[in-house]
C-alpha cells in the first residue's frame, strides 16, 4: 500500500475505498485498527461492534470457567436461550462477575450503592408481616 493513499475502509465483510463511501465518516477501531464507518461503533465507544461483542464472549466465558454459569448474588442458573448479564462498576468498569436478569436489574435500581443496600436488609429483617 503507497504511503500516500488512506486505507481501505472494511465494513460488513468487504473493504472498500474510502471514496465508495463519500460523505460517511469514519472512524479506526482502537482494537482491531480498522477504519470503519461510525455505524460500526456503540454510541461513545472506542471498539467496533464486532470487537465488542468478540471481547464479551472472551469475558463471559471467563467468568463461566471460573465461577461457573450461575448468579454470583442468587445463584440462578441463566434462562433457557440467555446468558446472564456481564456486571461492572459503572464508576471504574472493573468487572465484578455474573449476575441473573433480576439481581442485574435489583443492584441498578439501588444504584450500586452498598449503603442503600443495607439500609434495605435492615428494612427487610425488621419483619413487619
Amino acid at each position: 500500500m503507497a504511503q500516500d493513499r488512506k486505507p481501505d475502509v472494511y465494513w460488513e465483510g468487504e473493504y472498500y475505498a474510502p471514496s465508495e463511501l463519500k460523505g460517511m465518516e469514519v472512524r479506526v477501531c482502537r482494537t482491531c485498527s480498522k477504519a470503519k464507518p461510525f455505524i460500526a461503533f456503540s454510541k461513545n465507544s472506542s471498539k467496533c461492534r464486532l470487537c465488542s461483542k468478540i471481547n464479551k464472549n472472551w469475558v463471559y466465558e471467563s467468568l463461566v470457567s471460573e465461577f461457573g454459569e450461575i448468579c454470583m448474588i442468587c445463584g440462578a442458573g441463566p434462562v433457557e436461550g440467555k446468558r446472564l448479564y456481564i456486571d461492572h462498576s459503572h464508576l471504574t468498569s472493573e468487572i465484578r462477575g455474573l449476575l441473573c436478569n433480576t439481581c442485574n436489574t435489583g443492584l441498578g435500581l439501588f444504584y450500586d450503592n452498598p449503603a442503600i443496600l443495607m439500609s434495605a436488609i435492615s428494612y427487610l429483617r425488621r419483619g413487619r408481616g
